[in-house]
């Protein structure tokens, strides 16, 4: 029937092709698509990144003229008079001047003229934490990128391994029949031949389990993209090439791209701003402002009355609090900046664990591939010693399982190679890109 690892291919190329019933099968860019679209994380992350734009299109706004109007109708208990001294009789004369209901109105203009830069840097703070907000879902992007890659890589591994548990089984299934056979022929003991069935019981069990493994990684699959937890899951094989250039260079492009390094580094450029704007509060403010107020009274005229001027508003003490906030600012500023620090290092020691991880994957890949035609061939010369008497069935057993053993290390080598070189390009910061 040709070589085990070619009768494995064809039971998971058969279960692929009985999925294929029920839905066509995916590749990682459709599987990302589907979960990008799905995700309530991401969707959440989104969210927050465009309320903090709307955030500080608002503190924008604060720069230009502003306009309120205030109306109203009073009514008072009493109408307001003037008390005279009466000049030529005892007593006094009441003048009312202002009527006891009335009507109420004030138009209202103005607009920053100087703010010492408490304005600006209150600009420039929230647009930095609009950019740490973007860099944010950028990551939770990438990190959901890397979630799907995952579960793809792992449905496909656990459809390998159930191939191999299925195969393990047919070929400790043969072993036994022929044990029957040679015990028939008293030429093998029982004992023997009941240790091929027990043999043929375990390995039953590893199928269920491998199967157990495979329908938990689809649901998982199915889970971040979207679907039923149920639903058939039909996958293509990955095929994933090396990203170019050698680990300094690939360390560098990681520290230029990873969006949790610009969102630290905007947080901190945020609070810089803040701890600006927190100084200028107790500069010299000057604003330019126009009004117009009216009071309805018919002792008085005009009724309406309109102004403009220049104002001057300095806060000369507040008993220190804009200097401790622009300190606390300044704090939290030092802070995010230390952690830049640190994220730094991580990242050029997660770019290099992963190019790492990809090096030895690929020299066990090598390596598993040329044990493949090996323990074949010694499966393949205990059974027919076997047959022929000169072997006995501990024998074939234990060759089935070095072959076993042999073609799941084979394809976990390959799936190790395929997860560092994603996880590579997840650390460097070009998952979901074209390299």
């Amino acid at each position: 029937m040709g070589p085990p690892f070619l009768r494995i291919a064809a039971i998971a190329c058969g279960w692929l092709a009985g999925a294929a019933v029920a839905t066509a099968a995916d590749d990682l860019t459709l599987a990302w698509g589907q979960a990008l679209a799905a995700s309530a994380q991401l969707a959440a992350a989104n969210l927050d990144a465009v309320a903090a734009q709307l955030d500080a299109d608002a503190v924008a706004a604060t720069r230009g003229p502003s306009a309120s109007v205030r109306a109203g109708y009073e009514l008072r208990s009493d109408e307001r008079s003037f008390l005279i001294d009466n000049p030529f009789a005892a007593g006094t004369i009441s003048s009312p001047y202002r009527q006891r209901d009335a009507a109420l109105s004030t138009a209202r203009v103005s607009a920053p003229l100087y703010t010492s830069g408490r304005i600006a840097n209150a600009i420039d703070s929230a647009s930095a934490s609009a950019d740490a907000c973007s860099a944010d879902a950028a990551t939770a992007r990438l990190d959901l990128l890397m979630a799907v890659t995952e579960a793809y890589i792992s449905v496909l591994r656990a459809q390998r391994a159930a191939a191999v548990a299925q195969e393990q089984l047919r070929s400790l299934e043969a072993h036994a029949n022929d044990a029957a056979q040679r015990l028939e022929q008293q030429h093998i003991s029982q004992a023997d031949y009941l240790a091929a069935l027990a043999a043929v019981a375990g390995a039953q069990q590893v199928r269920a389990a491998r199967l157990l493994d495979l329908a938990s990684a689809r649901g998982e699959y199915n889970r971040l993209t979207g679907r039923p937890l149920a639903a058939p899951v039909c996958l293509l094989e990955l095929s994933v090439p090396p990203l170019p250039g050698d680990l300094p260079e690939l360390q560098q492009l990681a520290i230029a791209r990873r969006p949790e390094l610009a969102s630290l580094a905007a947080s901190a450029a945020g609070r810089a701003f803040a701890a600006d704007a927190a100084r200028a509060e107790s500069r010299p403010q000057i604003l330019a402002e126009g009004r117009c107020d009216y009071e309805e009274n018919r002792y008085q005229s005009p009724q309406a009355v309109a102004s403009a001027g220049i104002l001057l508003d300095w806060s000369l003490y507040d008993g220190g609090q804009s200097r401790r906030r622009a300190a606390a600012e300044a704090s939290r500023a030092a802070s995010l900046r230390r952690l830049a620090d640190d994220l730094r290092s991580r990242i050029l020691l997660q770019v290099q664990d992963q190019y790492n991880a990809e090096q030895t994957a690929l020299q066990r890949l090598e390596s598993a591939g040329q044990s493949l035609a090996h323990t074949a061939e010694s499966l393949r010369v205990s059974r027919l010693r076997f047959a022929n008497g000169l072997a006995v069935g501990a024998e074939v057993r234990d060759a089935v399982a070095r072959d076993a053993a042999a073609n799941q290390t084979y394809y976990d080598a390959g799936y190790d190679l395929a997860a560092a070189r994603m996880r590579l390009r997840r650390a460097v910061g070009l998952l979901g890109t074209a390299q």
